[in-house]
């Protein structure tokens, strides 16, 4: 019944939010661009035909620049536009639909070609519902490969090279799309890998891009492609990128793979080169404190308490290494702490009790085994324990209850809190007979 709360850190990917849109003429939308693909497209897959022209870096070339063009179509009217704006490019309407999920109302413009999704008001997604042609962006890195295949003498080098920068953007861009708003973790982790394999081309002249590298790792790691996650974190250590978390993510992968002394070697290498970084010190937390070594886990948690005094979680996880090591009066100091600093944190309560409450339970089992001339005074102490036990786990009844609407877990622990109560009303009656209500009450709650 004694929770031991571990301290969680959540990290967010890092990715290219800030997606800009590419400017367009006023006479120009989507609708007046598609037909041109179209027939450039029916063009190129005519002189892919030709022997004559399917030799030539040049025609290659052009292929891959119309297939950016073709994934750019709806794109550059939509993406880091206002409603506004992209209701001008676009056009009427054919219909909107509307659906509310988790209390946000979601609008889909139902357009010929595109569906544009707006949450709250604001641009969401948007879903290609009939497209020029299907995959553009594969079909443009083929085609420029076969380009500089064709490019014997190196006179489209240049051009090549600034189109292999475009496309390796744009696979970037749509690895975020994919990650965050299709929730398609395993075609965002596709589309990085293929910006990055662009990147590594000699062409390229080793062009580095140390964030795209970490938020591979993070995809891959989040798949449980472990070896691919370690690979791109430390592809994004050796080219210098200065992130702390990186280390922390190093750790988990190797973790993951049950090698803990390697990932607690990166770990602690982080931690030398950024001791400043509350990640990385909450991470050592969590393992000292899984693996019970109490003192290294609290001489973290005073490094993280020294940088960030206010944060309760590190308050209370020190609270929980006290409980454990029995220390119970500094261990009730603490909690009191938590409460003072939030008065509704359950968690404080929660421990509180429940310390009380097992130290009651111990007194009880004591009694049990002493000689008569102790059993009384025993049993008096364990009484004691359990009154200090019923205000903080009332508390804890008290926050859980007033939850509108309260998940699964708060109700498994709700129940949990109920049987607690119980059996220390039960043990109070003697002595209090106020008790009783309390106890039929409870009773009632848990529908016995």
């Amino acid at each position: 019944m004694n929770k031991l709360i571990y301290l969680i850190v959540v990290f967010s990917i890092l990715l290219p939010l800030g997606l800009s849109a590419q400017e367009g003429t006023s006479t120009q939308n989507p609708g007046t661009e598609y037909p041109i693909l179209e027939r450039k497209l029916k063009k190129s897959d005519e002189d892919m035909a030709d022997p004559k022209k399917n030799i030539t870096a040049k025609y290659w070339l052009s292929r891959a620049e119309l297939m950016m063009d073709i994934y750019n179509v709806n794109r550059k009217y939509i993406e880091g536009q206002q409603k506004l704006t992209i209701t001008f490019s676009l056009g009427k309407e054919k219909e909107i639909l509307q659906e509310e999920k988790n209390g946000e109302l979601y609008e889909t413009y139902v357009y010929d070609r595109v569906n544009v999704i707006y949450k709250g008001g604001q641009l969401y997604n948007y879903i290609e519902t009939k497209k020029i042609f299907d995959l553009p962006l594969p079909e443009a890195k083929k085609s420029l490969e076969k380009a500089q295949e064709m490019d014997i003498e190196g006179k489209s080098k240049k051009k090549i090279k600034e189109a292999y920068t475009s496309l390796s953007e744009l696979y970037s861009l749509h690895g975020g799309r994919a990650y965050f708003y299709d929730k398609d973790q395993k075609a965002a982790y596709e589309s990085f890998i293929a910006s990055l394999d662009i990147n590594a081309k000699p062409i390229m002249e080793n062009k580095i891009d140390t964030s795209l590298m970490y938020n591979t790792g993070l995809i891959a790691s989040q798949l449980g492609m472990y070896d691919e996650s370690i690979n791109y974190f430390k592809m994004a250590l050796d080219n210098k990128f200065p992130e702390p978390r990186i280390y922390a993510f190093l750790k988990q992968a190797y973790f993951e793979k049950g090698d803990t002394t390697a990932g607690l070697d990166y770990l602690q290498k982080g931690f030398e080169l950024y001791p400043e970084s509350q990640d990385i010190v909450i991470e050592l937390i969590n393992y000292y404190l899984v693996a019970g070594k109490s003192e290294e886990a609290l001489n973290y948690i005073k490094i993280a308490q020294s940088k960030d005094p206010q944060n309760i979680s590190l308050v209370f996880a020190e609270g929980t290494l006290y409980d454990k090591k029995g220390e119970l009066v500094k261990a009730v100091e603490i909690y009191d702490k938590t409460i003072a600093m939030d008065p509704t944190f359950f968690n404080g309560y929660y421990n509180k009790a429940v310390l009380y409450y097992n130290r009651g339970q111990q007194l009880y089992k004591e009694a049990d085994d002493a000689p008569n001339s102790e059993y009384k005074k025993l049993q008096a102490q364990g009484d004691e324990q359990f009154k200090f036990a019923r205000e903080p786990m009332e508390k804890c009844m008290e926050i859980l209850e007033s939850k509108a609407n309260p998940s699964a877990e708060d109700k498994e622990t709700l129940s949990i809190v109920y049987e607690t109560l119980k059996a220390i009303y039960y043990r109070l009656i003697k002595d209090d007979p106020t008790m009783q209500a309390k106890f039929n009450e409870i009773k009632t709650k848990l529908g016995q």
